[in-house]
């Protein structure tokens, strides 16, 4: 399958690292990458449609007060939840 690319800038998306208040680790883990592919994005290489939508999905459920975090299996403070 064909990858797509979206607009979103390294920019954009070093905007939404800081908006979530998230290191760069954190940040790439969230979004299911590496730090080296994060990086990568951050050095203004294309990012992926998909990672702009999962920001996006992220943005809104931060809006809408769900503990996004939680849901990726992670406390706030980055350590993994019991189940």
């Amino acid at each position: 399958m064909k990858q797509t690319y979206s607009t979103a800038t390294a920019g954009e998306l070093e905007a939404w690292r800081q908006r979530h208040d998230l290191t760069t680790d954190k940040a790439a883990m969230a979004l299911g990458l590496t730090r080296r592919t994060f990086a990568y994005y951050l050095a203004g290489k294309p990012i992926p449609e998909t990672v702009a939508r999962l920001m996006r999905a992220i943005d809104a459920l931060d809006r809408s007060g769900v503990d996004w975090q939680r849901l990726l299996g992670k406390t706030r403070s980055g350590q993994a939840t019991r189940r």
